[in-house]
């Protein structure tokens, strides 16, 4: 990493996390001063920190969370678009949430949400390894995503079409995205399960690097690239399921930020891009949480609609430089 990349990763994007962070706790419905976040004894100013402190922390972490994956996956199928969103992994653990919530509602949320979602995404992610294997094309890998996207949205609709009122208005509320649900108690899943996948991760960047290179160089320098993938296949799935499972689908954190972290690093060791792309994340859904509660007329704006507003310009972007190339 070259020396102002180093500079600007470890002072610059700690300087914007920790001022998207501030905004996230004091601003809002009603603002809070810093001495009152500092000093202030009063009940409901504790009250408004301890919600709006587990919204930050769980901003946070879902969107390192979305981040590293995404760069995972554009690893893993050499496909520069390749996200959790893009890919259908999104999807099956929606269809994993919709029978959490809507199918099995007698069964404790704070284990079936996590699970089935898990079990939703590891069975797209799969299917999308299979493909990629037997397939080197990466626009076919992107059309089986895309086209399982719509056969999960089918099987959605028809779980919904026999749901009741509120399950189905639970769910709908969760297809918004939105971190205004995540506890300070669920917070343990999210930071387990990412502190696990990064340490794994990093352990594994030179493999990834590896990857990276092509299977038959992989292979031919030692790697089990079937295991390999199958490993990083499993810790996306449960990065994305237990992430998207409290929060909701949210999109385009996994494609955009590892294109960031390369425009910042200039450099494609998976050392460096891990952290970087985890820190690009975090702080690109706390600013698009902030931003979607901005309100307009009291009416909160989904957060989805902020991500895609930054998101899309940049899939296109790369989508055109390749074609250029």
């Amino acid at each position: 990493m070259q020396a102002k990349s180093r500079i600007f990763c470890s002072v610059v994007i700690p300087i914007f996390l920790l001022l998207f962070f501030y905004l996230e706790i004091a601003k809002g419905s009603v603002d809070i001063a810093l001495s009152d976040l500092l000093f202030s004894d009063d009940e409901s100013v504790s009250l408004i920190l301890k919600m709006r402190l587990s919204r930050a922390l769980s901003a946070i972490f879902i969107g390192a969370s979305l981040a590293i994956s995404g760069l995972v996956l554009q690893t893993t199928f050499s496909n520069p678009i390749a996200g959790p969103y893009v890919l259908g992994i999104s999807s099956g653990a929606s269809l994993g949430v919709a029978l959490s919530v809507i199918v099995f509602p007698f069964l404790s949320q704070a284990f079936s949400l996590p699970f089935f979602s898990a079990l939703g995404a590891l069975g797209v992610s799969l299917v999308v390894s299979l493909v990629a294997v037997k397939s080197r094309n990466r626009m076919t890998v992107l059309l089986v995503g895309l086209m399982l996207s719509y056969v999960l949205g089918a099987l959605i609709s028809m779980v919904i079409s026999v749901s009741e009122e509120n399950s189905l208005m639970r769910y709908t509320v969760w297809t918004l995205g939105s971190l205004s649900n995540v506890e300070l108690n669920d917070l343990a899943y999210i930071i387990s399960v990412f502190a696990v996948s990064f340490a794994l991760l990093q352990f594994n960047s030179r493999n990834l690097d590896i990857l990276s290179t092509g299977d038959m160089y992989a292979t031919t320098l030692g790697l089990d690239v079937r295991r390999f993938r199958f490993l990083l296949l499993t810790l996306v799935s449960l990065l994305t399921a237990v992430a998207v499972s409290f929060s909701g689908p949210i999109g385009f954190i996994g494609t955009a930020s590892p294109h960031i972290a390369r425009w910042i690093v200039r450099s494609a060791t998976h050392k460096s891009l891990i952290p970087v792309s985890a820190l690009i994340g975090s702080c690109l859904l706390l600013f698009s949480d902030f931003v979607s509660r901005i309100s307009v007329n009291t009416v909160v704006i989904p957060i989805n609609t902020i991500t895609a507003l930054f998101g899309v310009p940049i899939i296109l972007y790369i989508i055109l430089n390749s074609k250029n190339k």
